[in-house]
């Protein structure tokens, strides 16, 4: 039976695109997306922790969707990106009816961590086949918290794409900040500095053009670093790798200005 799902994302352009790749990967799994919760078999709420406000919001939110949970005991629901890294278990002391609590560092694990909570729950039907037990909370066991990377594996980038119709499109060059600003949250829940390969991202702006869209938006948290930390371990370590590079072997260099002209080709 198909299942489907509903995504509501608070915060940032990047917390749009990661929306954007959770609701590719899903449907290139068989989910359909459904426009409005009450017709959804899964509702996750894509975070931000940058503002108390924006979590006030998502909480609220989850708040008026455990309503329906009370209602529809199968429903799964969940809270990922920065709020469930940022307050990873004391998510479920808030909202008890919550199923999953998953990282931006995760997001791409979101198959996986879903089909694990269906088999927590086919295990716990079984064991209980006696009786109506639909209004017993299901025990901490039940739930799936996914928070411990340090950063987002962009190798493992879903091959499913989803896009809102238009001319703009986001895409996301690189992810994290390695910056320790005292006012900022950003570090401790997106991670450290990771950088997508250049082929990859033009790659993709080709798709976008060839799409129709005309108007391309790069992301990251701090675009600047572009370059360093690519997946298969090559790119520069810091600030002083950097300069090293500029001065010995400028043309292995790999960063956001050298990025743009390969764009700009």
């Amino acid at each position: 039976m198909t299942r489907s799902i509903h995504l509501v994302t608070y915060g940032c352009q990047m917390n749009e695109r990661d929306s954007e790749e959770v609701l590719g990967m899903l449907t290139a799994q068989g989910y359909e997306v459904a426009e409005e919760p009450e017709g959804a078999d899964v509702i996750l709420l894509n975070t931000c922790s940058v503002r108390a406000h924006a979590e006030e919001r998502a909480y609220g939110k989850m708040g008026e969707l455990s309503e329906l949970k009370r209602e529809r005991p199968e429903l799964v629901l969940g809270i990922i990106g920065c709020m469930a890294k940022l307050h990873q278990a004391d998510v479920f002391k808030r909202l008890p009816q919550v199923d999953l609590v998953a990282g931006p560092a995760e997001l791409y694990d979101l198959p996986y961590l879903l089909a694990e909570i269906q088999e927590k729950r086919q295990s716990w039907d079984r064991r209980h086949e006696t009786g109506d037990m639909s209004h017993v909370p299901r025990p901490m066991s039940q739930k799936v918290m996914a928070v411990s990377r340090s950063f987002r594996p962009l190798e493992r980038k879903p091959s499913g794409d989803y896009r809102q119709p238009g001319v703009s499109a986001f895409v996301t060059i690189m992810e994290g900040c390695d910056k320790a600003c005292t006012y900022c949250i950003v570090p401790k829940t997106r991670g450290q500095e990771v950088s997508r390969p250049a082929e990859e991202i033009l790659e993709e702006i080709t798709r976008l053009v060839d799409a129709g869209y005309q108007d391309v938006t790069l992301l990251g948290q701090n675009v600047n670093s572009y370059g360093k930390r690519f997946p298969d371990g090559s790119g520069y370590k810091g600030p002083l790798g950097r300069l090293r590079l500029l001065e010995e072997d400028p043309e292995t260099l790999l960063d956001f200005p050298q990025l743009l002209r390969l764009i700009d080709r």
